[in-house]
């Protein structure tokens, strides 16, 4: 679902001590990234949202659809801490009190 070899894909995702992770290079993947199919006969998306919403009603490619799992995968269960509206200080009162929100 992303246009890498598999040497590409694990200089990425595979960590050794002592070196850094090498983030891909290649032209495709950064056309993935920016959500342009082109390279594939698809088309450019403006943003990963539009992918997201076109998924809905019709059948993606599969790096349509990997950019589409990549885009929600960036995003799962993050709320901004430094938000002070209401919830967000009940959440942080209930940390302090249990003791997990002393550092």
């Amino acid at each position: 679902m992303v246009p890498l070899s598999m040497k590409e894909l694990d200089g990425w995702r595979k960590y050794k001590k002592g070196q850094n992770r090498l983030f891909p290079e290649s032209k495709n993947f950064k056309s993935w990234l920016a959500c342009d199919f082109r390279y594939q006969d698809g088309k450019k998306y403006k943003n990963p949202y539009q992918i997201r919403v076109n998924g809905l009603d019709q059948k993606l490619s599969p790096h349509e659809f990997g950019r589409a799992l990549y885009h929600l995968v960036q995003r799962r269960g993050y709320k901004d801490i430094g938000q002070k509206d209401n919830e967000t200080k009940k959440q942080i009162e209930r940390r302090e009190d249990t003791g997990f929100g002393k550092r």
